[in-house]
């Protein structure tokens, strides 16, 4: 698809012995890029992607539109609520 040049890093459900909610695939990412976990952002559609953004000391963003379940986007409790990827750009350009 030739996306690869895109990314620095990329990982699977099935990369690590761990995978989310557990925070071990988010801090290998951090570690990757040489990127600091307070200086991370997980950006997630699902619950376990909040649990494990959380349980890795970055900063939360969910998108409400994804897997969230029976959960509302108040009870995921993220740092952040990013409606469009337009309001993601704009709040990493801060």
């Amino acid at each position: 698809m030739g996306l690869k040049d895109y990314f620095q890093f990329v990982a699977s459900g099935d990369t690590f012995p761990r995978m989310k909610p557990d925070p071990l695939p988010l801090l290998e990412a951090a570690k990757s890029c040489a990127v600091s976990a307070e200086h991370a952002l997980m950006v997630g559609d699902s619950v376990s992607d909040i649990q494990a953004g959380k349980r890795a000391n970055f900063k939360t963003a969910l998108v409400p539109y994804g897997y969230i379940g029976e959960y509302t986007a108040d009870e995921l409790d993220a740092d952040y609520n990013i409606a469009t990827i337009d309001q993601l750009a704009s709040f990493l350009y801060q």
